[in-house]
């Protein structure tokens, strides 16, 4: 039932969006899936090669994303840092059994598909030095501490997207959002938000 949930919020979305509305949401998989099965721009692409953002903008989409969702500081440096893409690479490779919880919803998943154009590799055996991103992923951050307002305007969207991934993997609360929000959709399982003006 979940799954049909989500597929009739994905039918609402194409008889009822713009064609160019641009739809948030922090899920990796959600991203994915409303850019195959509904009309819509997503906020953040899944992967560095459909886009020619540069690293900095896309994973600036990616935490403005996340901290909309209420993802601390602390697990946005460590899903960017190389120890933690070192460990997830290789237990996804080996085929070890991790909640996909764990990995559904972080950038690991764009890093181990080439994704950032800086990409993770020297050769096909090793990662590179990743510091240039984890100082980027901390610049970011520190931006959104000083002027949270101008970072949410930096880039346009007009719809937020609240299904059963963002319920299970981030802390999505209408009544601390840091935007004015009017739900336009709603089932058992998704909830489809249109923004308003800043609060």
């Amino acid at each position: 039932e979940v799954e049909n949930n989500i597929n009739l919020s994905y039918i609402w979305m194409s008889d009822n969006l713009e064609e160019d509305a641009v739809v948030l949401t922090p899920s990796f998989y959600s991203t994915t899936h409303l850019m195959i099965f509904t009309p819509a721009k997503v906020f953040y692409p899944p992967t560095g090669l459909l886009t020619s953002a540069s690293d900095r903008e896309i994973i600036e989409r990616y935490i403005i994303a996340s901290k909309l969702f209420g993802v601390s500081d602390e697990k946005l440096k460590e899903l960017f840092s190389y120890d933690y893409i070192k460990f997830a690479y290789e237990n996804y490779r080996s085929g070890s059994n991790i909640d996909i919880k764990k990995m559904e919803n972080n950038m690991v998943d764009m890093l181990m598909h080439n994704g950032l154009h800086s990409q993770i590799w020297n050769d096909k055996k090793t990662f590179r030095d990743l510091s240039d991103i984890e100082k980027m992923v901390s610049d970011i951050l520190q931006e959104w501490q000083n002027n949270q307002k101008n970072m949410i305007a930096k880039y346009e969207f007009e719809y937020i997207y609240v299904g059963p991934y963002e319920k299970d993997m981030f802390s999505f609360q209408e009544e601390e959002f840091p935007i004015c929000l009017e739900i336009i959709y709603n089932n058992l399982d998704v909830e489809i938000y249109r923004k308003c003006a800043l609060r």
